[in-house]
């Protein structure tokens, strides 16, 4: 399936992460890195390609997380934990050479790109948040079923077989059982986690992403954590977005310096159901906050 966009894309591998680039690619050009949501890739933000050009001395990256999309695996002996991201995030622009960019992220990106603002608020100019804020916690009281669970989880994977499908077709006829996304946005989605192997048709994503994280922080950790972040920051609802993404405003807006919160049509991945509407209030907001505009 060749996806069509307005704009030319150059592909790219580093270090094991795999991503895209288009617009200003010169050295030095400020930069926004979009950054996809849990089990997603970097396709989830190509309708927002078929949209109108961002400011043209942009430099706009999309990169797929590990294990996910075209990036490679962690080790074998090795899990997803949600820090290791930030981690991935900041050695990534490292990498690069960017010293500080605009983030947009959708739910697990957003999460992401969240702590990376509170504990580097040196490399963030601005955070445009799609269906996704703060950061997910629970109950310290539930800490230990929380790691039993999670051994248990890696010891079933590891167990496991890679599940293979008779056709690329069979996986999005899955996928379109569990997701609320019209077909033709699966197709988009799909592109890039599927691929063929001698046994079959498989999913590029590691299974292991499908493991509980074997702790979380309790509330009071999750504020300390994202206290203070003075980025200015954009919230993206989708109408029918996650409920409890949406309650995360309640816990966590006092944590944001600047922060405007508007509500699009559409579910959880509103930024492709709705995407001319998206592209507007990401663009204002980034332009708003653009270095060479202040």
């Amino acid at each position: 399936m060749k996806i069509e966009t307005k704009r030319q894309i150059f592909p790219f591998k580093q270090d094991g992460i795999a991503g895209v680039e288009w617009g200003n690619l010169e050295s030095g050009a400020e930069t926004v890195l979009f950054l996809h949501g849990w089990l997603d890739n970097l396709n989830s933000y190509y309708p927002l390609l078929s949209c109108e050009q961002f400011d043209p001395k942009l430099r706009c990256i999309a990169i797929d997380f590990p294990g996910h999309g075209l990036s490679d695996w962690r080790s074998h002996d090795a899990q997803y934990y949600f820090v290791d991201y930030v981690a991935d995030i900041v050695n990534f622009l490292d990498n690069k050479n960017i010293e500080r960019c605009h983030f947009v992220g959708h739910s697990m990106g957003a999460l992401v790109a969240n702590v990376v603002a509170s504990c580097f608020p040196q490399k963030v100019i601005s955070l445009s948040l799609i269906d996704g804020m703060g950061i997910l916690f629970s109950n310290e009281n539930t800490a230990k079923s929380q790691l039993t669970r999670s051994i248990e989880q890696r010891q079933t994977i590891k167990r496991r077989k890679p599940k293979r499908f008779k056709s690329k077709e069979d996986i999005i006829q899955a996928r379109k059982l569990v997701s609320d996304l019209s077909e033709s946005l699966i197709r988009i989605l799909m592109e890039r986690s599927i691929t063929e192997t001698d046994g079959g048709w498989t999913l590029t994503s590691d299974p292991k992403l499908k493991v509980a994280s074997p702790f979380r922080y309790s509330k009071q950790q999750a504020l300390s954590l994202l206290s203070g972040i003075e980025a200015s920051t954009l919230v993206v609802f989708g109408s029918k977005g996650l409920e409890d993404m949406k309650q995360q405003e309640d816990v966590f807006k006092a944590c944001y310096k600047t922060i405007n919160t508007v509500f699009i049509e559409g579910g959880h991945h509103c930024h492709m159901e709705s995407p001319s509407l998206t592209f507007k209030h990401i663009s204002a907001h980034i332009n708003a906050n653009n270095r060479s505009e202040l």
